[in-house]
Formats: C-alpha cells, structure tokens, sequence
C-alpha cells in the first residue's frame, strides 16, 4: 500500500521523505505553503489533549451549532453537509472549514471523528492567518509518525503531505529536466 511505504520512508526527526534513487524531499512549512497555500502566519499553533466544552468559550460556539448532533460523535461527512447546507461565510465558517480541513488531511481521529483538539486556541480575537498553519500540519506528519506502529496499524497524519510532497518533487525534476534538454 503506498501510505505505508510513503510513512515508512519518511525521517520525522530529520523530516525527510526519500522517495528513492537517491531523491530526498525535505518536508519544511515552506513547501506545505508552496504546496496547499495555507497561512504560515507567526504564531505556532498548540494542541490541548482534550477540548473542554465547558470550560472554552470556542469550542462552546462550535458544539452548540449542533443541537441535536452528540458532536463527540461528529463525523467529517457531516461537518461538510453542515458547511454546504449554511450560507455563512463568517467565523463560524471559517471555524467549520478549519476543523474539516484538518480533520481530513491534518490528523484523523481513532474513531474518525472531527478533531477539533487546536480550536481552544482560536479565539474570537484572534486572527486566524496569524497562526501558522503549515508548520502545525508538519508538526501533525512528525507526531503521528513517531506513533505509528507500522503494518496494518492506521497512519492517521497527513498522507496526503507525503503524496503530494512526492509528486511535488517529481514535477519540478521533470521540469527541470525538459528546460535543460529542451
């Protein structure tokens, strides 16, 4: 399967994908920006183990969107339904965006559920560019790495980081290739 050999070769303490005859991509914030466009403001971005819902106002905000939904049981398919049904291109938004973003291609839950573990962080003040993005889904790839147990154990970080990191590559030798013999 190729997210097993992409997380196979890839050094979370180096942060390097070698994706064989010699070629090594590193994985920087730089190239997630390059590649998915994400902020890369000046503030890291922190994760809590659990989001309380009683004691953070944001992550409040968000549950009570969902009435009659157990949001611990909220599924990424359901977020996106929610997303596309409202009209809202507010905070809430945003909020919602971020949440099935990360969830997707960020790190995945055990269960498959939305993560929603860094909203406590984004607080209505706050500008959400300013937080940087492209380190956090790095920092996600290196930690999820670190406690994947290979073999038919899930690898629930941001595959497609490696994927398209791989591909990434692949297209500039390829371009660099057809201007030198071109």
């Amino acid at each position: 399967m190729i997210v097993n050999w992409l997380v196979s070769n890839y050094d979370p303490d180096a942060c390097i994908l070698n994706v064989g005859g010699g070629r090594l991509v590193e994985i920087t914030s730089e190239l997630v920006k390059r590649v998915f466009g994400l902020p890369m403001g000046p503030t890291d971005l922190v994760e809590k183990k659990k989001a309380n819902k009683k004691k953070d106002v944001v992550v409040q905000e968000f549950r009570n969107q969902f009435e009659h939904t157990d949001t611990k049981r909220l599924l990424p398919l359901q977020l996106m339904h929610y997303i596309l049904d409202r009209h809202d291109h507010g905070r809430m938004f945003v909020m919602n965006f971020l949440i099935l973003y990360f969830s997707l291609l960020g790190e995945t839950t055990t269960n498959n559920t939305v993560n929603v573990r860094y909203i406590p962080f984004i607080q209505p003040h706050v500008d959400i560019k300013s937080f940087n993005w492209c380190s956090y889904m790095v920092s996600c790839l290196n930690r999820m790495k670190k406690a994947w147990h290979g073999g038919e154990d899930a690898f629930r970080g941001p595959m497609l980081l490696l994927a398209v990191s791989c591909s990434y590559l692949t297209s500039c030798i390829t371009k660099l290739l057809s201007n030198i013999f071109s």
